[in-house]
């Protein structure tokens, strides 16, 4: 049921009119801004507290697919690339956790190249 701006009671109108505006449906814009607010508040905490890279990393991974999975929730059109690097946030955090040696860069260019090379021969 829809929420009104204009109840009976005068003292009622100023809530539901708040109501009423909280609840709708957020715009791109609103979402990409709540995005960037996010993402600088994780950064502030974590530059803040001292957070390990990989914590840091993985936090700003789950913001970004976060809110792509609010827009997809919402019936809004989802953005690949922001999922791409959301994704790209997990995984370079998972590396850092894990502990590895080697370097992720080398590692995600091999295997580009090795994708670039297996789309050619499918064709």
């Amino acid at each position: 049921m829809p929420l009104h701006c204009n109840p009976p009671n005068p003292y009622v109108a100023a809530c539901s009119c708040f109501l009423a505006s909280a609840f709708s449906t957020p715009s791109t814009q609103e979402l990409g801004g709540a995005g960037w607010a996010l993402f600088f508040i994780w950064i502030g905490v974590a530059l803040l507290v001292d957070i390990a890279a990989g914590v840091t990393l993985l936090g700003i991974g789950a913001i970004t697919l976060g809110i792509q999975a609010v827009r997809r929730s919402l019936g809004l059109r989802l953005e690949v690339f922001w999922v791409v690097v959301g994704l790209l946030f997990v995984l370079a955090a998972i590396w850092a956790l894990s502990g590895t040696e080697v370097p992720l860069l080398p590692v995600l260019l091999i295997v580009a190249g090795a994708v670039g090379l297996f789309s050619l021969f499918r064709r």
